[in-house]
């Protein structure tokens, strides 16, 4: 059986392409108006947008499945669902339970491990 990847990892791996998206769009804008050559991070820039929006359709996907399935890997939303370790599918936050700070969510996640 193939295991899902989870909400928490699809909005981690968008957090990254969003920061390298800034990275390739500042690098664009510098080089344009230097005048050296800035078609490469301008094309950088453009095909990162696209992964932006792959990335981000594919988190709302697997937040959708996670929440049809009664739970959520995400550390500070959805209180009415079971927050599970996205690693071991284990619940570390009953439904109800307040959100955890984040060395709360280490311990038991550690725990959970």
């Amino acid at each position: 059986m193939v295991v899902p990847i989870s909400a928490w990892i699809w909005a981690r791996t968008f957090l990254a392409v969003c920061i390298l998206l800034v990275i390739a769009g500042v690098s664009s804008s510098i080089m344009l108006v230097v005048g050296a050559a800035w078609d490469v991070p301008f094309a950088a820039t453009v095909i990162l947008i696209v992964v932006s929006y792959a990335v981000e359709a594919a988190f709302k996907r697997a937040d959708q499945r996670e929440r049809r399935a009664g739970y959520t890997t995400l550390r500070l939303k959805y209180q009415e669902f079971d927050q599970v370790d996205p690693r071991t599918g284990i619940v570390v936050r009953p439904v109800g339970e307040p959100f955890l700070s984040h060395a709360e969510w280490e311990a038991r996640a550690q725990r959970a491990r």
